[in-house]
């Protein structure tokens, strides 16, 4: 079972040694139509949205807030809310994310190359 989910921040553990944590949200997200394990799923974020949207909105009868759609595998058969059950029983969950990516960072960055010295008549 897949979701989609943000992430709200870092937070600690109160427990002696205090252990680092990230605070994940579930986004609430409707699942349109599933085909093979695979399900076509609505969810909202942000507010631009195209014609090509407003069309699959219109033609899976969602509101104007599930402007993203994504593709995911799901174990229910049928449409309507993704089910979040089984999360409440998981004591342990995998998790992977796409990083923001930040574009050519730079030599000294990428590849740990030293500058020179800066002052003692250097050019």
């Amino acid at each position: 079972m897949e979701y989609i989910v943000e992430k709200i921040g870092m937070s600690r553990t109160i427990t002696n040694p205090s252990i680092a944590v990230t605070l994940l949200r579930v986004v609430n997200a409707k699942v349109c139509e599933v085909e093979g394990g695979k399900a076509l799923v609505a969810y909202p974020k942000g507010k631009a949205s195209n014609k090509c949207v407003a069309g699959q909105q219109k033609k899976y009868n969602l509101s104007a807030e599930y402007n993203r759609f994504a593709t995911l595998e799901v174990a229910n058969t049928e449409a309507g809310d993704l089910d979040e059950t089984p999360l409440n029983e998981a004591k342990i969950l995998k998790v992977s994310f796409n990083t923001k990516g930040r574009g050519y960072s730079g030599v000294m960055k990428r590849h740990n190359f030293a500058g020179g010295p800066a002052s003692h008549g250097s050019r």
